[in-house]
């Protein structure tokens, strides 16, 4: 699974703001705005990931157990899977 081309990916400030582009914005009117970890997750998804793989790749730059990443990496999905915003 991979972001929407049509995503684009801006860090403001300590936030990582993920903004709808082209007719995607038309079906998708707004902004999500991330934390720093979530906005890591958001930019690994430029490229095709998987869920697993997500998972792995944060544990490797933060300090957390492997059950609350997973959860955490798990929500993220079921989000963006829920708004339509992955290919």
């Amino acid at each position: 699974m991979r972001l929407k081309d049509e995503l684009m990916i801006h860090k403001v400030s300590d936030e990582t703001v993920v903004v709808p582009t082209g007719k995607l914005s038309i079906e998708f009117q707004g902004i999500i705005r991330n934390n720093e970890t979530a906005g890591f997750i958001m930019e690994l998804l430029k490229d095709d990931r998987t869920e697993e793989e997500l998972v792995d790749e944060v544990l490797c730059v933060y300090d957390a157990d492997r059950e609350t990443v997973s959860r955490d990496v798990h929500r993220i999905v079921l989000m963006l899977e829920k708004e339509g915003l992955l290919q």
